[in-house]
C-alpha cells in the first residue's frame, strides 16, 4: 500500500486507473545535448510524490537537479553540468571548471580536500571520480508486492597504469509513493597493492530551502573552526548570549566578496549550504594520512587492501 494524492492506494487500485506506472512515477534514462553537457548520460526519476530528482550516468551517477513539489533542493553551480571529457586535472582549476554541485557530488577516491603535491604525484582538489563516467548502468524497476522499487546501479572505475584501480559500486534506490532516496556505495581496491581511499559526499543544498529565513537543526554538539575566518566566528558566537551551534545554525542573506562556506564550521551565507559527510579529516596532505583511520574517529586515511 502506498500514499498518493491524499489517498492510501495498492497496486490493482493504479493498474485499475493507469495504462503505465510511467505515468506517475519510474526512471526514464536520457542524454544531455546542449553545450558542455553534450553527450552526459542521465536518468531522471520521480515517485509520484513530487519528488524528483536527476542522477547522471556519465558524471559517476552523481545526482545533479532535485525537487520537491516544484521547488529545487539542490543548488546549480555557474558551470552547470559539464561532461567528463572536459575535465583536466589541474590544481583546483579542474574540478572548479567541471564543478555543477547539485545534490550530490562524489569527491575521492585517493584524495579529498586542497589540491597537494604526494612525492612525484600531484593530486587535485576533491579528486577524479566525480568526473568518471559509470559502467554498466543498470536501471530496474518494477512491483514487489505493493511496493513499486526505482534501482539505478553502476560502477566508477578510477585506474591508472602502474598506479591504481579502485572501483566505486554504486546503488541508488527509491520507491513510488517517498520522498527519500537512498545512496549504497562500495569502493573495491580491484588491484593487487594496498592503496589510500578517501571518499567525501558533497551535498549542495540551494534557494528557497536555503534562505535567510531558514535555520539548521543538527544533532551535532560541537562546533570547530574551519581557517582564521572560522576561528573569529567561533570567538564572536561564544561572546554573545546564544549556544555556539544555535548561532552558527543562522543562515545570513549573500553578498558580494563573501566566500562560500561549506559547513556549519562557520556563518553560511544564504544562497548555498553544503554538508560535507567524509572518510577522513580536513584539510590534510595525503602523506600525513598513511595509517589506516584511528579507532576514535581521529584524523586518518582509510587503506583498501588488494585481492
Amino acid at each position: 500500500m502506498v500514499k498518493l494524492y491524499g489517498r492510501i492506494v495498492s497496486k490493482n487500485d493504479l493498474t485499475r486507473r493507469v495504462g503505465q506506472i510511467s505515468q506517475i512515477a519510474g526512471a526514464r534514462a536520457c542524454e544531455l545535448s546542449s553545450g558542455l553537457a553534450r553527450g552526459v548520460e542521465a536518468i531522471d526519476v520521480k515517485t509520484g510524490t513530487g519528488f524528483e530528482f536527476t542522477v547522471l550516468a556519465g558524471r559517476a551517477l552523481d545526482i545533479a537537479w532535485a525537487s520537491y513539489k516544484g521547488a529545487p533542493i539542490g543548488y546549480i553551480a555557474k558551470s552547470g553540468v559539464v561532461g567528463p571529457a572536459h575535465f583536466v586535472e589541474n590544481g583546483a582549476e579542474g574540478f572548479l571548471r567541471n564543478f555543477f554541485a547539485g545534490l550530490l557530488t562524489t569527491a575521492g577516491l585517493r584524495n579529498i580536500g586542497p589540491p597537494v603535491q604526494d612525492g612525484d604525484e600531484s593530486l587535485g582538489l576533491h579528486g577524479r571520480v566525480s568526473n568518471i563516467p559509470a559502467e554498466d548502468v543498470c536501471v530496474s524497476q518494477g512491483w514487489q508486492g505493493d511496493d513499486y522499487k526505482i534501482r539505478l546501479a553502476g560502477t566508477v572505475r578510477q585506474a591508472r597504469t602502474f598506479g591504481e584501480c579502485l572501483v566505486l559500486h554504486r546503488e541508488i534506490t527509491t520507491q513510488l509513493g517517498s520522498n527519500a532516496l537512498v545512496v549504497r556505495d562500495v569502493v573495491e581496491n580491484a588491484g593487487f597493492r594496498p592503496e589510500p581511499m578517501m571518499l567525501l559526499y558533497h551535498c549542495n543544498f540551494g534557494y528557497p530551502l536555503v534562505s535567510a529565513d531558514s535555520r539548521i537543526f543538527t544533532s551535532g554538539g560541537s562546533v570547530e573552526p574551519r581557517g582564521e575566518r572560522g576561528e573569529a566566528c567561533v570567538q564572536r558566537a561564544a561572546q554573545s548570549r546564544f549556544e555556539l551551534v544555535e548561532t552558527l545554525a543562522v543562515l545570513q542573506q549573500p553578498r558580494a566578496g563573501v566566500r562560500l562556506l561549506q559547513s556549519v564550521q562557520q556563518r553560511i551565507q544564504a544562497r548555498r549550504l553544503g554538508l560535507e559527510g567524509s572518510t577522513c579529516g580536513r584539510g590534510k596532505a595525503r602523506r600525513e594520512l598513511r595509517e589506516p583511520m584511528p579507532p576514535d574517529g581521529g584524523v586518518g586515511c582509510d587503506q583498501l587492501r588488494g585481492g
